[in-house]
């Protein structure tokens, strides 16, 4: 039942930006979307793709720019008290990594649930944002711009026949 439980409960949405005379960026969020307490870490795959047909750069360290907020099943807003985000340190040339078309960059993260406001169990909507405005700094083209996506999220009533 476990293992059908971590192969079942994942699931990836997808976020894509694309404007006119612009790369595009697929921005992606996988997570396994029960969890038994509100103590638990969530574990968050990222994936920035390039689906465009140029390449371009990206910021190679993804735990900067990316933003997530938690919503109840009704939509409500609930107020946090820490903002996962923090400013990168000044960028040099070399904390850029190409995308070309077709690649990708993955990140694996933890994000707390009592740092989302979480503090009951109950069913909930993660609302993940990635924001991007360099331009030219070094004289390559940086992709800017704004992606969200969100994913359901339940945290379940811990029970004795759970074993994690």
């Amino acid at each position: 039942m476990q293992q059908l439980l971590k192969t079942v409960f994942l699931f990836l949405l997808l976020g894509t930006a694309s404007a006119q005379g612009k790369p595009t960026l697929e921005f992606s969020v996988e997570v396994t979307p029960v969890v038994y307490s509100v103590s638990e870490n969530l574990t968050v795959k990222i994936t920035l793709k390039n689906v465009g047909a140029k390449p371009f750069h990206v910021y190679q360290d993804l735990d900067y720019f990316i933003t997530s907020f938690a919503r109840t099943e009704a939509g409500e807003n609930i107020a946090r008290g820490v903002i996962e985000q923090t400013l990168p340190p000044p960028p040099e040339r070399d904390s850029f990594v190409v995308l070309r078309p077709g690649q990708k960059i993955e990140h694996t993260r933890k994000l707390s649930l009592t740092d989302l406001g979480i503090s009951k169990p109950g069913k909930y909507q993660v609302d993940f944002h990635y924001r991007s405005t360099s331009g030219r700094p070094f004289g390559f083209l940086v992709w800017r711009g704004f992606l969200n996506t969100s994913s359901k999220l339940e945290v379940a009533a811990a029970t004795t026949a759970h074993q994690p």
